[in-house]
């Protein structure tokens, strides 16, 4: 599951950095798909793609770090949590507050959160996608 979530994000960041600049010619554009084929793009997505799963205080504390000093690299964060209570209000293990959707999520459900933050600020708040999954 977590394999699938982050290869889906991954493909949206990829859809995003890539390919979906509208003013972008063909001509640039097959080029740009030229420069990112084969192991260039494995490459170049190693350097600019940090995930992490935080699971222990170590690993969290190690995200802090790379949240803080991103400076343009993509920061994929993975987390599990728990719904608390009806009202959607949750909290993953290190007892940070989380906010889900109470019409998808029930009390006492764990949910696999995955964070996609911003490559253009340092902000811990600046998130531009999210994906929540119920964890079976």
């Amino acid at each position: 599951m977590k394999r699938r979530i982050v290869s889906v994000v991954l493909t949206a960041v990829l859809m995003a950095v890539i390919g979906c600049n509208a003013s972008v010619t063909s001509s640039t554009m097959n080029k740009r798909i030229t420069e990112y084929s084969g192991i260039n793009m494995i490459k170049t997505i190693r350097n600019t793609v940090e995930v992490q799963h935080t699971k222990t205080q170590e690993e969290y504390d190690r995200l802090t770090h790379i949240i803080e000093n991103r400076n343009g690299k993509i920061v994929i964060e993975i987390i599990d949590a728990i719904v608390l209570d009806n009202d959607g209000n949750g909290s993953d293990q290190f007892g940070f507050y989380i906010k889900y959707d109470s019409k998808r999520f029930s009390k006492g459900e764990t949910v696999k959160t995955v964070f996609v933050y911003n490559t253009d600020t340092n902000y811990w708040d600046d998130i531009i996608c999210r994906i929540d999954a119920i964890i079976e």
